[in-house]
């Protein structure tokens, strides 16, 4: 076995650093051949993914948050390499719903000692993502959350939420999928691979992430003091209930605008709407825990 480990200095408020550390110390203990590559800037983890997979390398781990993970994934479909992953951002829901361990030393026996799963991704001509992309509300809470300075992770996405709720806006749109056409007033439309997104926030509660197929989330007009009571729900393991809220099932997405929204793709801002995105079925495989489960255990790997 050997890793090429990718990893995202500014993530998990600088955490990673400290992080990358510990895992080369235990990966040199267990005798496995690895190498490190960090990032500069955005797209650099796709770039040293990609760069990885052509060298050889069997296993390609993010060490990083879901921005992160997005990236190698971007990196690794149509290869052979594995992806690991050892989470330290604010969101972790790429590992969350994967069942991949949060916790770093788990995560790390997860990758020498798990088992593989190939899993689906979207794509829209050239962008992949592995989790979530967004029309509507969440391409705007996203956009708002990037745009901030001062504020990251997860205090930047609740104060951009309170900002874009306070400016709702709804949007008559054409949806299509691969046996029904929808055309209403929506606030946002969420197209899933996973369960978890956001920090936690089910969007897609029967998301399988190897089954071909999209999970849909349309919020049609709403009223804003009922959509600001939706929100709670969101955290439940059965998302949100409620009559403005539609889910569907379908491989293939269109979605059209009146006027041009920008669209969301896990957690980034790319181009604006018309989006067409489609499933590639089991394009990557990743390392997760053999039986994951109330009963699963992990012996700890690393300090701290």
């Amino acid at each position: 076995m050997d890793c090429k480990i990718i990893v995202n200095p500014v993530a998990g408020r600088g955490k990673t650093a400290a992080l990358a550390h510990q895992v080369r110390d235990a990966l040199a203990k267990r005798g496995v051949k690895f190498d490190f590559a960090v990032t500069k800037g955005p797209g650099d983890a796709t770039n040293l993914a990609r760069s990885a997979a052509e060298q050889g390398w069997q296993i390609v781990v993010s060490l990083g948050g879901d921005g992160t993970v997005s990236e190698v994934i971007n990196g690794l479909v149509g290869t052979n390499s594995a992806l690991g992953i050892i989470s330290c951002g604010t969101g972790n829901d790429i590992a969350r719903s994967l069942g991949v361990p949060t916790d770093p030393g788990q995560a790390l026996n997860t990758i020498l000692a798990g088992g593989r799963r190939k899993i689906d991704v979207g794509v829209e001509n050239d962008q992949v993502f592995a989790n979530i992309a967004g029309v509507g509300f969440s391409s705007d809470v996203t956009s708002q959350a990037n745009a901030m300075q001062r504020l990251k992770g997860s205090l930047a996405f609740l104060a951009a939420t309170y900002k874009t709720l306070a400016n709702l806006k709804t949007m008559q749109t054409r949806i299509e999928l691969d046996d029904e056409i929808i055309e209403t007033k929506v606030i946002n439309v969420t197209i899933s691979n996973m369960k978890y997104a956001g920090g936690g926030m089910v969007f897609a509660p029967d998301a399988v992430v190897d089954d071909g197929l999209f999970d849909i989330s349309i919020a049609r007009e709403i009223g804003r003091a009922s959509f600001a009571l939706t929100f709670p729900q969101m955290y439940r393991d059965v998302g949100v209930i409620h009559p403005a809220y539609s889910r569907y099932r379908s491989s293939t997405v269109k979605i059209f605008t009146e006027q041009p929204s920008e669209k969301m793709f896990d957690g980034n801002i790319n181009g604006r709407t018309p989006l067409e995105a489609k499933i590639l079925p089991k394009a990557i495989e990743v390392l997760v825990p053999c039986n994951v489960g109330a009963n699963t255990r992990f012996a700890p790997t690393l300090a701290g």
